[in-house]
């Protein structure tokens, strides 16, 4: 049986206490709950959720939000929990089989001038060791004397508050990092990548990080990733001349650290780097020319692919204007001819009618490939 939608601002109660009856049956359960009746109704499923691997639970309608949810503690194949709606009370537990989850999406979010316990979620990572997949979105109350919980499974984080960082430390060595609130989040990875990757085994050698601001905090981020082999970046926030200028600069900075230099041999930082991937989004409007992609990009890979050859680099830039020299589009292009590396370079500007939509993919002598 596929997915059950119950939204009982709709359907009524009655249809609601119909549908749990075939509870037995679900093997993916949207819920979206209007009130408490509601709420308390749900808990007739316990005991009854045999083939139930997929569960989300909505209570946005809610004025106050529930005391808690029960009923859901006996699902022995449930390993998908999505959480949803405002004014929950955190500290009320509501219960859940932590144990056995892979993914875990918390969006609720608190009550007016309320922020989430700390230990809250050092208890479901202590208890979810099956964990790979945390989204928080919600606000936490810091605690700096809170020891950190060690969980070896998590490999995909994406979060609105980076003080969730400080709670756990995840021994990988690839990870999924998606953010959504910037603010002091470069610092907060630096230390939850110290504090994870403390042994050679546990060396972080592939990081995807998605909506992060390139600036000197990130810079000093890359400095503990001494074996990262492979790094992918989205760049956000592109929005104007003046970020467009400072954000330029400082991925001009990071392509000389990256940079092999004939005395010193060794790039200042991400010396085993072998592929890279970075996206600059929210560029469209900018009145300037997007340049990095000319000597800074070009001087980069020319020095690695002289004495560390890179495996693969691609660049996307969503910008009216760039600007590339005909002599580094020559390079570019002899890349492929040598087959020495991977290289593609597009960008990608929106339509001037109002729609948002892509205008053109320009595919230009920028672009080579190598297979």
């Amino acid at each position: 049986m596929g997915r059950k939608t119950l939204n009982d601002a709709a359907l009524g109660l009655p249809l609601l206490e119909l549908l749990i009856q075939e509870s037995p049956h679900w093997r993916s359960a949207s819920l979206h709950l209007a009130g408490q009746e509601q709420v308390d109704a749900v808990e007739a499923v316990r005991g009854r959720l045999q083939l139930l691997s997929y569960l989300q639970i909505s209570c946005r309608q809610l004025s106050d939000g529930p005391e808690s949810i029960r009923g859901f503690e006996d699902a022995p194949a449930l390993t998908h929990l999505l959480l949803d709606g405002s004014k929950w009370k955190f500290e009320e537990r509501s219960q859940f089989p932590w144990s056995q989850l892979s993914f875990f999406h918390d969006g609720r979010t608190c009550v007016e001038d309320e922020s989430i316990n700390s230990t809250y979620y050092t208890d479901i990572l202590s208890q979810s060791r099956g964990l790979e997949h945390l989204k928080i979105m919600a606000a936490h109350e810091p605690n700096v004397f809170l020891p950190r919980v060690v969980h070896r499974g998590v490999k995909r984080l994406e979060f609105c508050d980076s003080s969730i960082l400080s709670y756990f430390a995840c021994p990988s060595n690839d990870w999924f990092v998606g953010v959504e609130d910037t603010h002091d989040v470069c610092n907060q990875l630096k230390e939850f990548i110290s504090a994870s990757c403390r042994g050679p085994s546990q060396l972080l050698t592939y990081l995807d990080i998605v909506n992060i601001i390139p600036n000197h905090d990130f810079l000093s981020m890359l400095g503990v990733m001494s074996a990262l082999t492979d790094l992918h970046v989205d760049f956000c926030n592109w929005q104007d001349d003046i970020n467009l200028i400072h954000y330029e600069n400082m991925l001009i900075r990071l392509s000389r650290c990256i940079m092999e230099n004939p005395r010193t041999i060794t790039p200042e930082l991400i010396p085993r780097l072998e592929a890279l991937h970075i996206a600059i989004y929210d560029s469209s409007n900018c009145p300037e020319a997007v340049t990095f992609l000319d000597d800074p990009l070009a001087g980069f890979s020319r020095s690695r692919v002289r004495m560390t050859p890179l495996k693969s680099v691609e660049v996307c830039v969503y910008a009216k204007q760039v600007n590339v020299s005909a002599q580094n589009r020559a390079f570019y292009s002899g890349l492929r001819e040598r087959e020495m590396c991977h290289l593609r370079v597009y960008s990608c500007y929106n339509r001037d009618d109002g729609s948002g939509l892509p205008n053109q993919v320009d595919y230009t002598s920028l672009e080579t490939e190598c297979e």
